[in-house]
């Protein structure tokens, strides 16, 4: 019975680490379309809500992570957007 909750553990830490790569890779490539956009002040107001949707996201699976126990925080990230 441990040696299954400790795999199941493992399964799911592992499956949280594919699901934060993919949505970091989700959010970067939103980022490079976002950071196209000519009008900086919709440029800006959109890579707010796409770093704010990120922190959200990653939050998320940081706190399903948590609720497993053996897991440990591997990062955490802090992104601000400067207003020119």
């Amino acid at each position: 019975m441990r040696d299954e909750a400790y795999a199941e553990r493992v399964a799911l830490g592992e499956q949280l680490a594919r699901e934060r790569e993919k949505a970091i890779g989700y959010f970067e490539v939103q980022e490079a379309a976002v950071r196209q956009i000519a009008i900086v002040n919709i440029r800006q107001a959109r890579l707010a809500d796409l770093y704010h949707r990120r922190q959200e996201a990653l939050t998320a699976l940081q706190r399903r992570g948590e609720s497993v126990p053996g897991l440990k925080l591997e990062q955490v990230a802090v992104v601000t957007v400067e207003q020119r």
